[in-house]
């Protein structure tokens, strides 16, 4: 009973249903509960991402396989990003992370492929005359840390080649 008389509510910690270890049925690691063996936990599904994404971003628009997000980057520039959900491919789960840069009749393709040339993730790509910069990776056994890592990168090379190719900040 409470000060008041009332009866005590029982309080437990919420739980983010996404810090939960990966387990597979069939799969030999599949042992108790915990983190992976590198100390880090695993995103188990898209949902599980996405749970762990909101919490962290500001999420602008949501739809079943995607979110979109619009994310600050430097000098008040601000970068247009977004997850795709892109299904089983190959025995795989696999998401995708993409930003968009110019459009391809308004930039100079071969220096955007000679400023790509040293990201150390994803690569460029025309999507309906725009050109973007992606990345993409398997959720199987991926780390948040191996999700967040990539993302950051993604939003901040697609902006650094917004600003060189085009001068603007329309993404």
């Amino acid at each position: 009973m409470s000060e008041r008389g009332e009866p005590e509510r029982s309080r437990r910690a919420a739980t983010v249903r996404s810090l939960r270890p990966v387990r597979r049925p069939g799969r030999p690691d599949n042992g108790p509960s915990g983190p992976r063996e590198d100390g880090e936990w695993s995103v188990a599904s898209w949902d599980d991402l996405v749970l762990w994404v909101r919490v962290r971003y500001e999420v602008m628009a949501q739809d079943k396989h995607s979110l979109t997000f619009r994310l600050p980057t430097s000098e008040d520039r601000t970068q247009l990003v977004y997850v795709h959900h892109k299904g089983v491919v190959d025995g795989h789960d696999w998401l995708q992370i993409e930003s968009p840069i110019g459009r391809l009749d308004e930039i100079d393709a071969r220096r955007l492929l000679e400023l790509a040339e040293d990201a150390v993730v994803g690569g460029a790509a025309a999507v309906g005359g725009v050109a973007v910069f992606r990345h993409a990776t398997p959720l199987e056994d991926l780390s948040f840390a191996e999700f967040d890592a990539p993302f950051r990168l993604v939003t901040r090379i697609a902006d650094q080649l917004e600003h060189a190719l085009t001068g603007t900040d329309r993404y």
